[in-house]
C-alpha cells in the first residue's frame, strides 16, 4: 500500500515539471544513453523516461541521471527503473526510443535533511518550507533495523528509492550542500551563520534510541568521530 500511495503523489507531480523528448538513444552494456533538449540542469540531477499506452495510461521505464550539458542539449545515463517492481505483476520492459517522454526532476523537492540537532533540523525544515521532507526518523529506523550506525551511499540510494527521495539536504560546518540522492553530486551550496552548538547527535538527528552495530560490526568503526568530516567524505567534498 506505500509504495501504491507514493507511486500516485509521485504520478501527480509530474504534471507541476518539466517534460522533454527523447531526440538521440544508444546503448552500451547496461547503460541506455540518451539524449534531449533541456533547460539548463546540473549534472547529477535525474529524469525518468515515460512511455504512453495505447490506452491511454503511461508507464515508467528508465530512471536517468544527468551527465553533461551543452546549451540546451542533455546527456542522460539511464538504467532500467525498477522502482515500483513486484514479483506479483508483470515486468515493465520496453527500449527507449526517440519521442518518448522524459520527466525532468519529478521528485526534485522532495528531501531529507540530515544535519546535527534538533534546533538546526526546525530551523532547516522553515528555510525549505517549499520542500516535501521526510522526516529522518524514517531513515534512522531503516538503519536501526539493519543494527547500522554509519549510512553509507548504498544506504542513502536504497532509502531514496524505497521513499522516491530525490534530494538530500546535509547541514554542514562549510555550508548547507544539497546533493542527489542517487548521483551524490552536489547541487548547491548555501552560505549560513554557524550555530554555537558542540554536541553532535550520531550519525544524525533523529528521535528513535541509539543506532547500535550488529556483531560484525564491532570488528570496524561503530561511530562518527565527526558529523561534518564523515559526510564531506561521503560527498567526495573534500579539499
Amino acid at each position: 500500500m506505500k509504495t501504491l500511495l507514493l507511486l500516485l503523489c509521485m504520478t501527480a507531480s509530474i504534471f507541476a515539471i518539466d517534460t522533454s523528448k527523447v531526440l538521440t538513444t544508444e546503448t552500451k552494456d547496461e547503460t541506455t544513453i540518451v539524449t534531449a533538449q533541456a533547460p539548463t540542469l546540473k549534472v547529477g540531477e535525474e529524469a525518468y523516461i515515460v512511455r504512453k499506452l495505447q490506452d491511454g495510461t503511461s508507464i515508467i521505464g528508465f530512471h536517468c541521471l544527468l551527465k553533461s550539458q551543452q546549451d540546451t542539449l542533455a546527456t542522460f545515463y539511464c538504467e532500467k527503473f525498477d522502482g515500483i517492481s513486484q514479483e506479483a505483476m508483470p515486468k515493465i520492459n520496453f527500449q527507449a526510443q526517440v519521442g518518448d517522454t522524459l520527466v525532468l526532476n519529478p521528485m526534485k523537492k522532495r528531501a531529507l535533511i540530515i544535519t546535527t540537532s534538533q534546533n538546526k533540523y526546525l530551523k532547516l525544515r522553515d528555510y525549505f518550507k517549499e520542500y516535501n521532507l521526510v522526516h529522518p526518523d524514517l531513515f534512522a529506523a531503516s538503519l536501526y533495523e539493519e543494527s547500522n550506525p554509519l549510512p553509507t551511499r548504498h544506504d542513502f540510494q536504497n532509502f531514496c528509492k524505497q521513499y522516491y527521495v530525490a534530494t538530500l539536504i546535509f547541514d554542514l560546518a562549510d555550508g548547507i550542500k544539497t546533493a542527489n540522492c542517487q548521483s551524490f553530486e552536489i547541487l548547491q551550496t548555501f552560505r549560513k551563520k554557524s550555530l554555537d552548538e558542540h554536541k553532535q547527535m550520531k550519525p544524525f538527528f533523529h528521535r528513535l534510541d541509539t543506532i547500535t552495530p550488529g556483531f560484525w560490526n564491532w570488528f570496524g568503526a561503530t561511530e562518527i568521530e565527526d558529523f561534518h568530516t564523515y559526510y564531506k567524505e561521503l560527498l567526495n567534498d573534500v579539499n
